[in-house]
Order: structure tokens, then sequence, then C-alpha cells
């Protein structure tokens, strides 16, 4: 079950995203290329999205922020493109990782999940914050850079010490 199309733009390759009913949904601001007006307080007015949506993938091997988290990029019911984490202890992907249930309960909400269930492969490198292809020959990251990093333990990148946690309290 392959939840994407591909498309090239002026010779550039990426995502086609999907087309959303304009009458019956709110735009968030984060609504991928949209455009925004606000009004005198800085309240979201209205929310404009393009005919045609469209993400490029970007180069591989950008510089990283400082997260070694692994992501699944999606495409919400109302529009917005959002990174999906997806470790053994976010989204109860520990649960059943060769089923991927951390990304089916997404998909039962009506995301557009850009991962291929039956090959096991997504569409964009893994990285947080990377846009680049997904590329088999470094597992899925688009780079041996990238790769590099999301192999390596979160101590190194991070500077996390012992007993960190990703909720912000201590159960120490």
């Amino acid at each position: 079950m392959k939840t994407w199309k591909t498309k090239k733009v002026d010779g550039v390759e990426g995502i086609a995203l999907r087309v959303v009913d304009r009458e019956t949904q709110e735009f968030p601001s984060s609504a991928y290329d949209s455009v925004t007006e606000h009004d005198k307080d800085d309240r979201v007015i209205s929310v404009v999205l393009p005919d045609e949506r469209f993400l490029p993938f970007l180069q591989p091997g950008k510089q990283l922020p400082p997260k070694a988290i692994y992501t699944i990029k999606a495409e919400k019911t109302d529009g917005s493109v959002i990174q999906i984490p997806l470790e053994d202890q976010i989204n109860n992907n520990k649960a059943s990782p060769e089923n991927a249930i951390g990304l089916q309960g997404y998909i039962r909400k009506g995301y557009n999940v850009w991962f291929d269930f039956e090959s096991g492969k997504a569409s964009h490198c893994p990285s947080w914050d990377c846009w680049a292809k997904w590329n088999d020959k470094f597992e899925g990251y688009c780079s041996e850079i990238h790769q590099s990093v999301g192999n390596s333990s979160g101590d190194e990148v991070k500077g996390f010490g012992g007993g960190a946690t990703t909720s912000g309290n201590s159960f120490r």
C-alpha cells in the first residue's frame, strides 16, 4: 500500500500533495506553501492554499538540527505536512515494529502517511527536518552523514546525560 504520488515539476522530483476541499476545511497557518493574512493583533484572518500543491525533494546531506530521531513524513487531513517521530518509546512502535503499528493509528485518523508498509520504505529521509528522497543505499537515509547520525546513540548526538527522558519528567 503506497500512500503517496511522486511527480516532477520543472525537472524537480517531489511529492504531489492531496487536493483539499476548501469549502469544508479550516486551514492552520502551518499548511505547506500557504499564504497567511493576519490582522493588527497578529491573529490569522485567512489562509490561502495554491491550487497545485507540490513538495519538492531537497538535496541530500544537509546540516542536521541536533535531533537524532527517526521520522516518517505525512500529510494531515487539513493539508499541513508533518513529521511523525517513530522510535521504540514514541508512538508505540515497540509493540509491533515489523507492522509499523505506530503509524497505523495515524492512517486511521485520515493522515496520508508517506510510508509503504509492504516494502518498509518511506518517501523521505528519516532524519528530523530532512526533506531529501529516501535512499535504499543508506538504509533509507539520504546520505552517509545522516545515516551515521541516525545510527549513533543519543548521548553522542544530543549531548544528553544518563537518565534523560523526552517527557521532561524524571522517574528515577
